[in-house]
């Protein structure tokens, strides 16, 4: 089962959040052979995606961390909602295994 932790972002600003992909034990999971991927929609059923996460493995891997990065260009385009997003890791044998997702809020900015 993944981990649930919800996103809030700014429009136009920088975006970096370090999330921990632990099974259900609470044991980190160890990343070293994984490949990582995540996007973000309105909703589950559309079939493109708000924003590609491109999340990262932070060192050292067997620590489970995962970093989102998202420079203030990109945020800066994104549509003022609530949507939903996840993140997987994968390997080359085809093992797929969601390990966290959560709610993306949008929020307007008012500086800009």
């Amino acid at each position: 089962m993944a981990a649930h932790y919800d996103l809030n972002i700014t429009q136009g600003n920088s975006f970096f959040v370090r999330l921990a992909a632990v099974d259900p034990n609470g044991t980190a999971f160890n990343l070293t052979d994984w490949n990582l991927r995540g996007h973000a929609k309105i909703k589950f059923s559309d079939s493109t995606a708000l924003v590609d996460l491109s999340p990262t493995k932070a060192t050292p891997y067997t620590d489970g961390l995962i970093d989102i990065n998202l420079p203030s260009t990109l945020t800066r385009d994104l549509p003022v909602t609530e949507g939903v997003y996840d993140i997987e890791m994968y390997n080359s044998a085809g093992f797929v295994d969601k390990i966290i997702k959560g709610y993306v809020r949008i929020y307007p900015e008012v500086t800009n």
